[in-house]
């Protein structure tokens, strides 16, 4: 179901057969200069990140190849926010914007000052034959779709894993669980050996409790399923069936004790560090956390990822969130700025996300951070949904759901009372506020 754009990402993809016009087709105009043949870019890294590295040595080079010149403005996080000021001019000074989808798509996006990129899927990426959308998830043009316009092209993905230390656990990597059964037999032999609390979860930070229970549920009842008991005015979806059994498994994990013993006291970042030490097996959470960790990571710490796995014979459901580039709708410049847009998905960029910013590249082809290689294997073959199972509602979680998820982690109330408080304040909160 296609939505409005208001949190999480979506843009959209349409697949139209227009070919991207070169430099010498861009001569119509520009965002904030006179010439057709400069281009400028607000980005989000900041000058020394790698990502700026290789993303400035790719502007080089498509300066060199199309005679188009790019000034690139370093602004660092949020560069939207700090464009939206000049967004009511007639003209803009910006062409491209390079930022995280939540920005590209729910403030430019939105608002309608994002152009619809939808034909640059159907384009090659320069140095071979394959088009944009040959080189990427297909999940992720479907991701990235709504009222069939896409405001945005990833370079760079995000999703959830379970991380360990393959040093400690040889045996999770070479056969990582598979169903939730194999993950709770994982998780009672590691609290049986003893030697570490199986699971560290920063349990100070609502979201990262979240993170537990959307992944549970996507991989129990599938893709739009915790969306669908968010959306619903009555609250009563939370009373099914399989929401109470995805809850059920959730009191498990603190009926077992299987979270670390200050998991709701310790001020964040400290249970990370923890895991990061060896004081606890597994944590599951962004895959930021191999190189957030890496500066207090125990000596010979080998980072290995595996994905949330399923109920039963569920299909897995990776969610995923981007950084990308987007065009601006008043840029005059459009199809030069589209042209940088499918010569950044090149392999030799692409490879250097990996290997340098330590990432994951947007093309399957490319190899990501070898920490997040389970994760990986299983995300280019799976079915992706945006973080969150695409839930909008940024109010509705801070009021609603994240208060009573932090409830069940820390036993306040079972499962049966989980589902009983979510319809009810489900119902309470859709009376009295429009989605």
């Amino acid at each position: 179901m296609k939505r409005k754009i208001r949190h999480i990402a979506a843009a959209s993809l349409a697949a139209t057969a227009l070919v991207i016009g070169t430099a010498g087709c861009a001569a119509n105009g520009g965002g904030g200069s006179d010439s057709a043949e400069e281009l400028t870019m607000w980005s989000m890294w900041s000058k020394g990140e790698p990502n700026q590295l290789i993303m400035a040595d790719a502007v080089a080079d498509f300066e060199a190849e199309t005679g188009i010149k790019i000034k690139v403005v370093w602004k660092g996080r949020s560069p939207v926010g700090k464009l939206l000021p000049s967004l009511n001019s007639s003209t803009v000074p910006v062409d491209i914007v390079d930022s995280q989808n939540a920005e590209l798509v729910n403030q430019l996006g939105a608002t309608g000052n994002a152009a619809d990129l939808s034909d640059i899927y159907d384009v090659a990426v320069p140095g071979g034959s394959e088009t944009v959308g040959d080189v990427l998830n297909d999940g992720y043009q479907a991701d990235l779709t709504t009222d069939d316009k896409v405001f945005m092209v990833p370079y760079e993905v995000y999703t959830y894993s379970f991380f360990y230390n393959v040093a400690e656990h040889p045996e999770v990597a070479s056969a990582p669980p598979a169903t939730w059964d194999d993950l709770e037999a994982l998780f009672a032999e590691s609290k049986k050996n003893g030697e570490a609390a199986p699971i560290a979860l920063e349990g100070s930070i609502p979201p990262f409790a979240t993170f537990w229970t959307t992944a549970l549920t996507l991989n129990s009842l599938g893709k739009g399923s915790f969306r669908e008991a968010v959306a619903d005015t009555t609250g009563k979806t939370w009373l099914e069936p399989g929401y109470l059994e995805v809850a059920t498994k959730l009191q498990s994990l603190v009926d077992n004790g299987y979270f670390v013993d200050d998991y709701l006291s310790a001020k964040y970042p400290a249970v990370q560090q923890q895991w990061a030490a060896n004081d606890a097996d597994y944590m599951y959470n962004g895959t930021w956390i191999p190189v957030e960790t890496a500066p207090y990571a125990a000596d010979g710490f080998d980072y290995g990822s595996f994905a949330f796995p399923v109920v039963g014979d569920a299909k897995p459901v990776m969610q995923v969130a981007f950084n990308g580039l987007a065009v601006l709708e008043k840029s005059k410049k459009q199809e030069a700025a589209k042209e940088f847009v499918s010569f950044y998905l090149q392999k030799k960029y692409q490879d250097r996300i990996g290997s340098e910013a330590k990432s994951i590249p947007a093309r399957t082809d490319s190899e990501a951070n070898p920490a997040m290689a389970g994760a990986v294997e299983v995300l280019n073959s799976s079915e992706t949904v945006l973080a969150g199972d695409n839930v909008p509602w940024d109010d509705y979680m801070t009021k609603v759901f994240h208060p009573t998820n932090m409830k069940l982690f820390s036993g306040q109330i079972d499962a049966e009372g989980f589902v009983s408080e979510l319809a009810t304040l489900s119902a309470d909160y859709w009376a009295n506020n429009d989605q």
